[in-house]
């Protein structure tokens, strides 16, 4: 599939960007919370480009690039989804396509959502057209596709947001979830721009990282 191939032949980044949460001590970890809030730092949006299709990947620092910049990443586990809500420095539609890529870890195990968008009318097997982006896919560790029934997406280009619901009937209601998000943009073959919700460094790691968890109501303390 179009978005997947190009979600797939990148790879993913390191963790990092700090938590917001105020810590009187840098050794106790935060309390359990149900919404996680942090920052991604701006300016790490990085190029890629493989010369073949068994080349190199070649990866360099696009300090400048504005679009496609995450800025911050807003996780909220409720009693019946959870919600990834992404903000960028920009987000325009432009280049050839954009595929978003999140990872989304439980105590069970690791799930992969991705979608993307594009111009003209999308292939019939995702039913998304002009920019307006495909239904989000559901997969499993082995890149078997998942059903998933209830997803959502919405992409606000006015806003520079993008938001992802997933119901948590899909993820086994965990007692927890931690969320890796991506955006790449391909602006020709082989070759375009992407930025992880937590990079902050220059190895590539494939799914993209994690942060930190964010606890269903239920499993707090009272």
């Amino acid at each position: 599939m179009k978005v997947r191939t190009a979600v797939t032949a990148l790879g993913c980044l390191t963790l990092a960007a700090g938590v917001l949460v105020s810590r009187a001590d840098a050794s106790t970890p935060p309390p359990p919370t149900s919404l996680v809030v942090r920052a991604d730092a701006r300016g790490d949006v990085q190029h890629f480009s493989l010369p073949t299709i068994n080349g190199d990947f070649i990866q360099q620092a696009a300090p400048t690039r504005r679009n496609g910049d995450i800025s911050s990443v807003r996780l909220t586990h409720t009693r019946t989804s959870v919600r990834v809500f992404l903000r960028f420095v920009e987000l325009n539609p432009t280049g050839e396509q954009h595929a978003y890529e999140y990872t989304i870890r439980t105590p069970r195990f690791t799930r992969s959502v991705t979608f993307g968008a594009w111009p003209g009318q999308a292939p019939p097997i995702d039913r998304g057209s002009y920019w307006t982006g495909s239904p989000p896919m559901m997969f499993g560790a082995h890149g078997n596709r998942l059903a998933c029934s209830g997803m959502a997406r919405t992409i606000d280009y006015g806003a520079n947001t993008v938001l992802l619901v997933v119901p948590r009937r899909c993820l086994g209601y965990p007692r927890w979830v931690a969320v890796g998000p991506r955006l790449t943009e391909v602006t020709g073959y082989l070759r375009g721009y992407f930025d992880d919700g937590y990079y902050s460094g220059t190895q590539l790691k494939n799914p993209p990282a994690t942060g930190p968890r964010a606890y269903t109501p239920s499993a707090l303390p009272n």
